[in-house]
């Protein structure tokens, strides 16, 4: 009997594991879909419900569109919000480093 719970603990966890990624796949399908194409997203990080993406755009105003994205995708997200964010200077431009954190949906 113990061996059988054991196996369905295991399958149980192989399921949410493949869930969870079909989740992340939808979610970036979207993003590619939603976000401005000169925004570039450099890291997306998922620590059990926790999120973390971070990025860089070319100006303020697109900074702004990409977080309003991300606060659109009720679907996939909650609490989602703009993290930290840096202005850089690179080849005599600006643009600003950013992070949106946040919490899948449950």
């Amino acid at each position: 009997m113990e061996e059988v719970k054991k196996t369905a603990r295991s399958l149980n966890l192989i399921f949410e594991a493949g869930s969870s990624k079909e989740k992340s796949l939808e979610l970036l399908k979207s993003l590619a879909q939603k976000l401005p194409s000169s925004v570039r997203l450099r890291e997306l990080r998922v620590e059990g419900k926790d999120f973390l993406f971070k990025g860089e755009s070319p100006s303020h105003g697109l900074l702004s569109e990409t977080v309003e994205a991300f606060s659109g995708m009720k679907d996939f997200l909650e609490e989602s919000k703009l993290g930290e964010t840096r202005a850089r200077k690179r080849l005599n431009e600006d643009y600003f480093e950013f992070e949106v954190v946040g919490k899948w949906k449950s």
